[in-house]
């Protein structure tokens, strides 16, 4: 039988947001490759500045040469790949997500270093790390320590998919079938995440100010039913205290003066004073909630829900829960997605999500930075279709 043409890819990356595609001012400081045959090089993409054509066309030869695309966390490479514009039409195959897989989902993102330690194939390349801890980024690391690490990863990952497929080999067809359908998921998968989702900026910050008001709404509820200025109704502490009774601490600060000296000088100086109030008991706990920090119980929303209350107790109640819904529907949602557009910086206000496969201990797909796969109906509306045929 004719021998599987494969290339292994590993691309080298700055740090920001973990080496994000969609950061553009990240660079591919370089791609380090490996073929079936036993050829390899390291490829300077950015890390210096200057044409580099011919390494993006030689990039786009080895993929069309081969029969299969290797990468451990292939998603990550396949991105950037697409970002130089080299198109990936061959089948890919990701040695992450067979560890995960074919460890029965033991452990969550397996890394290189621990998949080589497991197999016996020995330990990762060590040299970059101790100039990313000192603060370098990866285009200031010397070229001879990067082009070593990086052909050292593709070597050793070229002799895993070798040893993978092995493994596969001797696995039952259902099991061999389930890989093939993981790794035409993750082709997908990518293709999502480059593409996103357009989201209405604009509209979801406005819908922020409008639920901003209604959290005042309910604060000013709170209150008129604890008379108590200090309380701060994000701390679960002041929650617990409001409700089961307890003391609210706070912080004090008196003028005793203006800096006279340094970079504050002209500025009022403050003493701070740590002072308490103690609050009456609403209603009793629920036996099982207590808190590890001794007199605090927990005011999640489910032991909220289930609480039996009457008068004040219930009006607090129904504001707190009405009041912490809102208030994580602006955070995680409303203000939290534009907050990721911007921090990003991506582009034209679209969403770049992430969908993981190795990351659920039952296999199952999951979604995160947004997590794209559980977002309310009302966050829903804010996702722009590109595709007016669907509208």
């Amino acid at each position: 039988m004719e021998a599987l043409k494969y290339v292994v890819i590993d691309a080298e990356t700055t740090v920001a947001f973990k080496g994000s595609p969609f950061y553009q001012p990240n660079k591919l400081a370089c791609m380090g490759y490996w073929t079936w045959d036993g050829h390899g090089a390291v490829l300077d993409i950015e890390y210096t500045d200057g044409p580099k054509g011919d390494s993006v066309a030689l990039l786009q030869r080895l993929v069309n040469d081969a029969d299969v695309v290797v990468a451990f966390n292939a998603k990550f490479d396949l991105h950037w790949l697409h970002r130089l514009g080299v198109v990936v039409n061959r089948p890919v195959w990701c040695l992450q997500v067979y560890e995960f897989v074919s460890t029965a989902q033991a452990t969550a993102y397996p890394s290189l270093e621990g998949v080589l330690t497991r197999t016996g194939m020995g330990v990762k390349s060590k040299g970059i790390e101790e100039f990313w801890d000192a603060g370098y980024d990866t285009c200031s690391i010397p070229w001879k320590v990067l082009e070593e690490r990086c052909l050292s990863d593709v070597q050793q990952e070229a002799k895993l998919f070798e040893w993978q497929q092995a493994d596969l080999a001797t696995r039952s067809r259902d099991f061999q079938a389930l890989l093939q359908l993981e790794m035409m998921d993750l082709r997908c998968l990518e293709e999502a995440e480059w593409n996103g989702q357009l989201f209405d900026k604009v509209a979801s910050l406005a819908r922020a100010d409008e639920l901003d008001e209604q959290i005042k709404g309910f604060t000013q509820t709170l209150g008129s039913v604890i008379d108590c200025p200090h309380i701060n109704w994000n701390s679960a502490d002041h929650k617990s205290a409001a409700l089961y009774g307890g003391l609210v601490h706070y912080e004090r600060r008196e003028q005793v003066g203006i800096y006279k000296t340094g970079d504050k000088i002209g500025q009022p100086r403050y003493r701070v004073y740590k002072e308490s109030v103690e609050l009456p008991r609403l209603l009793d706990p629920a036996e099982g909630t207590e808190l590890d920090k001794a007199g605090f119980y927990s005011t999640a929303e489910p032991v909220l829900r289930d609480l039996k209350a009457k008068g004040k107790a219930k009006t607090l109640i129904g504001a707190l829960l009405k009041r912490q819904e809102l208030d994580k529907a602006v955070g995680t949602y409303y203000r939290g997605i534009p907050k990721l557009i911007d921090e990003r910086e991506w582009r034209d206000n679209v969403v770049h999500g992430q969908f993981n496969q190795c990351v659920a201990i039952t296999g199952r797909l999951s979604s995160s930075k947004p997590n794209q796969q559980n977002q309310p109906d009302e966050v829903k509306e804010f996702m722009v279709t590109r595709f007016p045929c669907f509208v």
